[in-house]
């Protein structure tokens, strides 16, 4: 188990780019420091449809090798999500 203090959460933070003239819809997972994955979203769903920004969460978590509970809270700017790792009572990744 990695124990952490209670002050330190691991983030994930996830942001939808538009399509352009040569490219869909596509949403970039980032965790820091160039840990980035990005996922193109399906053609006709909404330009933020939560989905994909759990799908990239997800496949930046498998990328780090990275097994954690997370919350999700929406950005104020309405263009991601922010997802957080949930900690046990002993301050351990749950």
């Amino acid at each position: 188990m990695t124990t952490i203090t209670e002050s330190f959460r691991l983030t994930i933070e996830t942001t939808w780019y538009g399509p352009t003239d040569h490219r869909g819809s596509r949403v970039k997972a980032t965790a820091g420091k160039g840990r980035t994955v990005w996922v193109n979203c399906e053609y006709g769903r909404d330009e933020h449809h939560h989905d994909d920004h759990d799908r990239a969460m997800t496949e930046l978590m498998l990328k780090m090798g990275w097994r954690w509970n997370t919350l999700k809270a929406s950005r104020p700017d309405n263009c991601g999500y922010v997802y957080v790792s949930m900690l046990t009572e002993k301050g351990e990744l749950s």
